[in-house]
């Protein structure tokens, strides 16, 4: 028994998995490392068969403007990964603000293998991308993540005229932003470095005769940790609030 499928079905199907499956390898909570690929592959696959029907018209439109199918599949994948890259840029602020609060409490040494990226990475950032993760999907945010799929549609319609320069911009925004907001939440801690190095310095001067180096990693170390815990909280949800703002663009919220 062979099993067949209308080459018309055939190609809207394949357009609209180009741009859900380049999406799904790099949106948070979905395009994670440690979710297996198959996974995302069989979910973006999910998600395009139920957008197919009611973007069959806008893909018949797009192919009917004279387009080749194979420019607008390239289309369609450049949308995907560009909208993924984006969102994905905001992601990393946890790694950044992750990477600024264990430079001021002297944690940077300490690095272990981060299923994220596949990298290196310090202890406190592996924790935090996976307390950011976790929180979306407690929360049910991960439904944000799979509506700025479908409401990619709407903002770029598909066999839209890319422009690149557009896109670019929308990145480097997004760059920018995660860098401010990375800096932003690791600002009490560097407070903190500043005013606990700064008094470890008077009283090396007031009393040379005390050993500072060894109150001062241990010391900064407790008293840090103690910031951190009574921060915790409101840093995901700043984190976790950045990432469904950026989805918001593409109709995520």
């Amino acid at each position: 028994m062979k099993l067949s499928l209308p080459i018309d079905f055939a190609i809207a199907l394949l357009l609209v998995f180009a741009r859900t499956g380049s999406m799904a390898m790099l949106l948070p909570a979905i395009g994670e490392r440690f979710i297996q690929v198959r996974l995302r592959l069989v979910f973006a696959l999910f998600v395009s068969l139920l957008l197919l029907l009611p973007l069959k018209p806008f893909l018949a439109r797009a192919l009917n403007n004279g387009q080749s199918v194979f420019g607008v599949l390239l289309i369609e994948i450049l949308i995907g990964l560009a909208i993924g890259l984006i969102v994905r840029m905001i992601v990393l602020a946890v790694e950044m603000t992750s990477q600024f609060i264990s430079q001021s409490l002297g944690l940077s040494l300490g690095e272990i293998l981060n299923p994220t990226y596949e990298s290196q990475s310090n202890t406190l950032g592996l924790f935090m991308s996976l307390l950011v993760v976790t929180f979306i999907f407690l929360t049910d945010s991960y439904q944000a993540v799979i509506s700025s799929i479908a409401g990619s549609y709407d903002v770029l319609p598909p066999g839209m005229n890319f422009d690149m320069g557009d896109l670019s911009r929308l990145a480097v925004e997004a760059t920018g932003k995660g860098f401010l907001l990375a800096i932003k939440i690791a600002a009490p801690f560097f407070v903190f470095s500043l005013l606990f190095n700064s008094g470890l310095g008077f009283i090396a001067k007031l009393m040379p005769q005390i050993q500072v180096t060894y109150l001062a990693v241990p010391l900064s170390v407790l008293a840090g940790f103690a910031i951190l815990i009574v921060l915790i909280g409101s840093l995901i949800e700043r984190l976790t609030g950045d990432i469904l703002s950026s989805l918001a663009q593409f109709g995520g919220v």
